[in-house]
């Protein structure tokens, strides 16, 4: 998400530039927990939050990550896709 942020920043008018530093948020995030997870550092709190919304929704706390995960990708496609030049002449 973030190199996908960093990409649309380029594509995008200038007015909307500003958008794409949310999506780069995003994606800083997301490679924060993941890199604290893989390192084998105590993660013990990030489980802590995601299992009461995920045993709610009856799913795993990785499905939930991808649920959340998901209204951020449509984001960056509704960004990177615009209604101006780029969406009407490629």
């Amino acid at each position: 998400m973030l190199l996908l942020g960093q990409n649309l920043a380029n594509i995008v008018p200038e007015a909307q530039r500003w958008l794409t530093w949310i999506f780069k948020g995003f994606g800083l995030i997301f490679f924060a927990l993941a890199s604290l997870g893989l390192s084998g550092q105590r993660t013990e709190w990030i489980g802590r939050i995601l299992d009461p919304p995920a045993r709610w929704l009856s799913i795993s706390a990785m499905q939930f990550v991808l649920l959340i995960a998901a209204p951020i990708f449509s984001f960056g496609a509704w960004l990177a896709a615009d209604d101006k030049s780029l969406m009407r002449v490629p």
